[in-house]
């Protein structure tokens, strides 16, 4: 009895074995080349604001840029993201996605966020000591919308440095709106 099930366990182990030999070998010709993809690049726009008029009268300081783009099929279906072009206090300039959060050298933080609906953006600058003031170092504001993501909105699932952005969408169009 003790020699007949070492001789299935060893008849397993060569069968084991030998499976693995046989699906780790395959080789052949590769299969024809498939059709040309789409571009990917196509559906994908980036909007310029380089004049933006902060409405600095009341707080929160905010901004108002209209984006024809922004469409309710872009609602349902697209993704929309926001990107700040700000010059920091030694004249550097860096891009950052929005929402962004900057705190300064006193210690207070302030936050500028992106909402959109239908036709329009709207910037909001806030600040935890309820003085906004980085809107004013903002050189430019970018919108870059991209159609049929998916069949729903995942702004909030893609978190994409401007970099990582120009790397995934190296043919974007850009539309300077101003």
């Amino acid at each position: 009895m003790w020699k007949q099930k070492t001789e299935i366990q060893m008849k397993n182990i060569i069968l084991f074995f030998a499976a693995i030999f046989i699906f780790s070998s395959c080789e052949g010709p590769a299969g024809p080349q498939g059709p040309a993809g789409l571009d990917g690049n196509a559906n994908v726009k980036c909007y310029v604001y380089n004049n933006v008029n902060w409405n600095s009268s009341n707080y929160p300081v905010t901004a108002s840029l209209p984006c024809a783009a922004i469409t309710s099929e872009i609602m349902s279906k697209g993704l929309v993201l926001g990107y700040v072009r700000y010059t920091s206090p030694n004249g550097s300039l860096g891009e950052w996605q929005l929402p962004w959060t900057y705190a300064d050298e006193a210690g207070y933080v302030e936050n500028i966020t992106m909402s959109y609906n239908t036709g329009m953006a709207t910037l909001e600058n806030t600040s935890d000591d309820g003085v906004a003031s980085i809107y004013g170092a903002v050189a430019a504001v970018k919108i870059v919308v991209i159609e049929g993501v998916s069949g729903k909105r995942e702004s909030t699932e893609l978190n994409l440095s401007w970099e990582e952005l120009i790397k995934r969408y190296p043919k974007m169009k850009y539309v300077s709106v101003n």
